[in-house]
């Protein structure tokens, strides 16, 4: 009797109530994920951000920043940064002329220290692959104005 209480029968198999609800409430099958993989991804960012929000105003006081100011900036753009970041599972990565200048984009952000820079390298990208791939009909004509406005800005810049 004990035992009916502690699990649940789902497609002919003994599981527990808990992952039954957890499968039901985040649909982890369909996302192609586990219980054990998004722990293991929220125990990682939390430690990742956790380090972060204490190592780096530390340091940056020991260089003369005011420890407060630092910390609180920190705080923020590591939260704004989290939820950036919600956004790259929708990328299609099978699809390389997505891929690439989605990539593009995550990681000339903070190389350059710029996301105007990342933008641009991400439109500059978009359009060229797609033009490349024979499939230009798929770009909207306002990302071609903005590709050509980025290249006209290199140019001017140069």
């Amino acid at each position: 009797m004990k035992d009916e209480f502690v699990r649940t029968i789902a497609n002919g198999r003994l599981y527990n109530p808990i992952t039954v609800m957890l499968e039901s409430l985040f649909r982890l099958s369909e996302n192609r994920t586990s219980i054990r993989t998004e722990v293991l991804a929220g125990a990682t960012t939390f430690a990742t951000l956790a380090y972060i929000i204490f190592v780096q105003p530390a340091v940056l006081s020991a260089a003369g920043m005011d420890f407060g100011a630092v910390f609180v900036a920190t705080c923020v753009a590591s939260g704004i940064g989290t939820i950036m970041v919600k956004g790259v599972r929708r990328i299609d990565w099978d699809d390389l002329t997505e891929a690439i200048p989605a990539f593009l984009v995550i990681i000339m952000m903070p190389l350059t220290i710029s996301i105007t820079e990342g933008i641009a390298f991400g439109f500059i990208a978009f359009t060229l692959l797609k033009l490349v791939a024979g499939r230009g009909d798929e770009v909207n004509w306002v990302v071609y104005l903005f590709t050509v406005l980025f290249i006209i800005r290199y140019l001017v810049l140069v």
